[in-house]
């Protein structure tokens, strides 16, 4: 049995990983989180009062606060799952400062697949896992579209199922580009893999390969629901990835949910929880 620290804990992918974790491992969980983005706790209301787990609200962003939390809970592997945005890229500065003087057995960093979020952030993922591992061993893995419990009102998918289950027709506002779509639960066992059997220095790819635009996953949540389509028109521009990665299916890892499943899973999830008075 190892500790975990999950940095981002109360997040979309935070709190569904740390959830995962105490249902499927017997591993501790330290979570950390700002809840800036979620003020409650009710993304972590299903762990929220297990022993084994243990949440810090602290500033991740300070330096001198992340190297004392590292200190104190001594965690085997660190999770950074803020996935994009500036707040990842900020954390993984007091990350490499927390593990200089407290040594842990792996970091892992789940990041956005595609190239523009690089190019916005003038990085790459060989730089970004350059600089992890010259603190300790660490793996960056890149992860395509994710969906499912607990995501931001505002996303593409709880949007649409938001919208339909109140009478209204999806928004018009979402992306032409073709990408990549993946159930988060799924994801969670590639990053299992990674703990397990990932080789630090290395670059990996989390993706189901399951490809729409998000119009095409609006008219496919408007097919499970019962819906017609909207009355909108896509145009087939692929995202661009850069593939000097390795695939995580190389570690045995594949999707155990197909696309539609998936969805039906999330829209009855949305369908029944209390979470979903979040139409922000």
């Amino acid at each position: 049995m190892s500790k975990i620290m999950v940095v981002g804990a109360a997040g979309f992918v935070g709190s569904n990983f740390c959830n995962w974790l105490m249902l499927h491992t017997k591993h501790d969980i330290v979570g950390v989180d700002n809840m800036s983005t979620f003020p409650d706790l009710l993304n972590l209301e299903p762990v929220i009062r297990s022993k084994r787990f243990d949440l810090n609200i602290s500033n991740g962003f300070d330096d001198d606060i992340m190297e004392r939390l590292v200190g104190v809970e001594k965690p085997d592997y660190i999770i950074n799952a803020t996935v994009s945005g500036v707040y990842g890229v900020l954390l993984h500065k007091c990350i490499v400062g927390a593990v200089e003087n407290n040594p842990v057995k792996k970091i892992i960093s789940l990041t956005n697949m595609h190239d523009s979020f690089w190019e916005a952030y003038d990085t790459s993922p060989e730089s970004l896992s350059e600089y992890l591992n010259s603190a300790a061993p660490a793996i960056v893995a890149r992860v395509c579209n994710l969906y499912g419990p607990r995501q931001e009102g505002s996303r593409v998918v709880p949007r649409a199922i938001f919208s339909l289950l109140n009478g209204e027709a999806p928004s018009h506002d979402v992306s032409t580009r073709i990408q990549s779509w993946m159930y988060i639960k799924d994801a969670f066992k590639a990053v299992l893999a990674l703990l397990n059997d990932g080789v630090p220095g290395t670059i990996y790819d989390v993706d189901s390969h399951y490809m729409l635009s998000d119009y095409g996953m609006v008219n496919k949540i408007c097919d499970i629901m019962g819906f017609e389509h909207p009355d909108f028109e896509c145009a087939n521009k692929e995202r661009s990835v850069s593939s000097l990665t390795v695939d995580v299916r190389e570690l045995g890892w594949e999707p155990t949910l197909g696309l539609e499943e998936s969805l039906e899973h999330t829209i009855c999830w949305y369908n029944t929880s209390k979470w979903a008075y979040r139409l922000d």
